[in-house]
């Protein structure tokens, strides 16, 4: 883990010990699908058109942008992060965009491969990447139409809680009701609550 510099490039890993400790148990390979987060980072300021060449092969030679439904819901949530201007989330979009493009394709790679042949996946990811079947979930169907895909999404019990940082990092947005029933689709296939945690003392 020291070389990885997980408590650098991955703050909460300690949150998925057990899924890994789970998978090497098993003997289960386990893929790192995500884009470098320097990468990301520019293209979150410049947008996908002004990182430099060696950043671009970094991410898939295909990345659609042009995703209508997918860009209004993005933007609209990430209108909620202070340090994004939401007038301005183009680039952002575009970044969550190569995450997801790089994803699906390194899951993809995967499942063609002889290791990842006749294997079902489980892949972790925020559900801003995935709720709705968009974001990853479009991006793996175009690349395997005919791999059948499941989406869970997981919720902690009661009210949202936020702590005085992450009250001074958030601004209010209104995502109603209306809006979400014009995506026309559902948010996932399972819903899953759990219990809250419990606070340490």
């Amino acid at each position: 883990m020291a070389e990885a510099a997980l408590d650098k490039r991955w703050r909460d890993h300690t949150n998925y010990h057990a899924l890994l400790l789970t998978a090497r148990t098993h003997q289960i390979p386990v893929l790192a699908l995500n884009a470098r987060a320097e990468t990301i980072r520019a293209v979150g300021r410049q947008g996908l058109a002004g990182i430099t060449a060696e950043q671009r092969a970094e991410l898939p030679p295909e990345i659609v942008t042009t995703d209508p439904l997918y860009e209004r819901l993005a933007t609209r949530v990430l209108g909620v992060h202070m340090a994004f201007d939401p007038q301005k989330l183009r680039p952002v979009f575009e970044a969550q965009v190569a995450r997801d493009e790089t994803m699906a394709g390194r899951l993809t790679e995967f499942l063609l491969s002889p290791t990842g042949e006749r294997r079902t996946a489980v892949v972790i990811c925020g559900r801003g990447h995935c709720e709705f079947g968009l974001g990853t979930p479009d991006r793996v169907a175009r690349r395997l139409p005919n791999v059948p895909q499941r989406i869970v999404l997981f919720s902690e019990s009661g009210d949202l809680h936020l702590s005085e940082a992450e009250r001074k990092q958030a601004r209010e947005i209104e995502v109603p009701h209306q809006f979400l029933r014009e995506l026309g689709r559902p948010p996932g296939d399972f819903f899953h609550i759990i219990e809250p945690a419990t606070p340490a003392r």
